[in-house]
């Protein structure tokens, strides 16, 4: 709840594709290392009607850790300010601990904008075809399909 990260690029639907935002890549992956194979607790804070059914914004929990907390901490997101949460205390101490990172210069708020080179079609891709690789799973479509983000360096 409260918070905005940066954006990782995507298909679009016009079959472009968008660029990542700076730290977008980095600040996914932190999250992602944290969390994944781990069980976690999610508390709502509130929910936004969209079309028929609602989003639920709330604060995650990995044990006793306020993820939300850690992320702003690290630089990995920002807080949201808008003009019905400017007495929020929950986002007043968010506020107080971006400033906290923005001082500390980390993550977004270092002075060098990380963006990773993606490359979306592969030259030669035959060349790829029984190596072992490190990847991502992006998406799992159905027992067969992934897609997978390579690290081909």
């Amino acid at each position: 709840a409260y918070l905005i990260a940066p954006k990782v690029g995507r298909k679009l639907p016009d079959g472009n594709f968008s660029n990542d935002e700076p730290h977008g890549w980095e600040s996914r992956e932190y999250l992602r290392k944290k969390l994944v194979g781990k069980e976690i607790q999610f508390r709502t804070e509130y929910k936004i009607s969209m079309g028929q059914s609602q989003r639920e914004f709330g604060f995650l929990f990995l044990a006793d850790e306020n993820v939300n907390d850690t992320v702003v901490i690290e630089g990995m997101a920002e807080v949201v300010r808008r003009q019905q949460n400017k007495d929020n205390a929950e986002v007043l101490r968010l506020i107080e601990l971006e400033e906290s990172a923005k001082t500390a210069q980390k993550g977004k708020w270092d002075a060098v904008s990380t963006k990773r080179e993606v490359l979306h079609e592969v030259e030669e891709p035959q060349k790829l075809v029984n190596k072992t690789l490190p990847a991502i799973v992006e998406h799992v479509r159905d027992g067969s399909t992934l897609r997978v983000a390579l690290a081909l360096e």
